[in-house]
């Protein structure tokens, strides 16, 4: 029996036991992971990563740190230091 909405929204008020695995960091799901539990407890809904704009970035990412190691004649090697974002024409 499917749980109705309004009991899927009580049990955002407290840990169940189908999320003990989250807490420990061992669940089976990559999206599931402790900071995924609270976003879900807290109700906070996060940006689709799906779409044509993060692929794009994701696909553009290496072209962008190499043009800027270029650039700046900068040897760094953590991406995650030079958050580029573009969009292409009208998508």
């Amino acid at each position: 029996m499917a749980l109705t909405l309004e009991q899927l929204e009580q049990r955002r008020g407290y840990i169940c036991g189908s999320d003990t695995p989250k807490v420990f960091g061992v669940c089976e799901f990559p999206d599931s992971t402790p900071l995924d539990l609270w976003y879900d407890k807290k109700g906070i809904k996060l940006a689709d990563v799906s779409g044509p704009d993060p692929q794009r970035g994701n696909l553009l990412e290496p072209l962008a740190i190499s043009q800027f190691q270029l650039i700046k004649q900068n040897t760094c090697t953590a991406p995650a230091l030079f958050p580029v974002c573009g969009r292409f024409g009208n998508e």
